[in-house]
């Protein structure tokens, strides 16, 4: 008798777990976040750029242990700083991108964030359009420690106020030629000089010119 009165008691227990878990409950979905700043750097090699993931699930156990993040075409990351200990990273190519693999994160719980500095060598951008490029950064996350398990979905703005774009201004300068070595006071007349651009491919259009006449 006892013993029946013990499977009984186990019995109900049971039940009323069972009937305190809601119907088709789900855990939240895994999603996160990249954040590039700064968000205008000039074009060039040695550029520092800091990434910040974020676990953006709004709660539950679902950490982030690992990551890639993917640059844009054109970008070359070159080097990564300061890891913490046992965390590891590689730089290599993602679908033909450079890209940097980093494992056995301590685990990115929900809402919180890893930050990773990098320098990137950063295109010039276009020769034909001469004026700076913005760019978008790419990533991949996942629950486990080699960049397997759970996959999470990666927000886009307008999704998170969070940016991964990076816009590329090259340096510019520029030569002006054709001015006369002497004008005779009180003339008049068309002067006719040749503005041109000696900074490297892609960089911007002078959009503003001002001449001063000497006194």
């Amino acid at each position: 008798m006892k013993n029946l009165t013990g499977i009984l008691r186990a019995v109900l227990a049971v039940v009323v777990v069972a009937v305190a878990i809601p119907a088709g409950a789900a855990a939240p979905e895994k999603i996160f976040s990249v954040n590039m700043t700064p968000p205008n750097v000039n074009a060039g090699p040695g550029k520092l750029l800091t990434a910040t993931i974020k676990n953006e699930t709004p709660n539950g156990n679902s950490s982030i242990n690992s990551f890639t993040l993917i640059a844009p075409s054109g970008y070359a990351i070159t080097a990564y700083g300061p890891l913490p200990s046992g965390t590891f990273a590689a730089i290599g190519t993602t679908g033909g991108l450079s890209s940097i693999s980093v494992t056995n994160l301590s685990p990115v719980k929900p809402n919180k964030s890893f930050t990773l500095a990098l320098t990137v060598t950063v295109p010039s951008g276009s020769a034909s359009s001469c004026t700076a490029a913005t760019s978008t950064w790419e990533a991949q996350a996942w629950t486990g420690s080699s960049l397997s398990g759970d996959d999470f979905r990666l927000l886009n703005p307008p999704d998170t106020a969070a940016s991964r774009t990076t816009t590329a201004t090259p340096t510019c300068n520029y030569s002006l030629t054709g001015l006369p070595s002497a004008i005779p006071a009180g003339t008049s007349g068309t002067v006719s000089v040749t503005l041109k651009n000696e900074g490297p491919a892609g960089s911007p259009v002078l959009n503003k010119l001002a001449l001063t006449a000497p006194t």
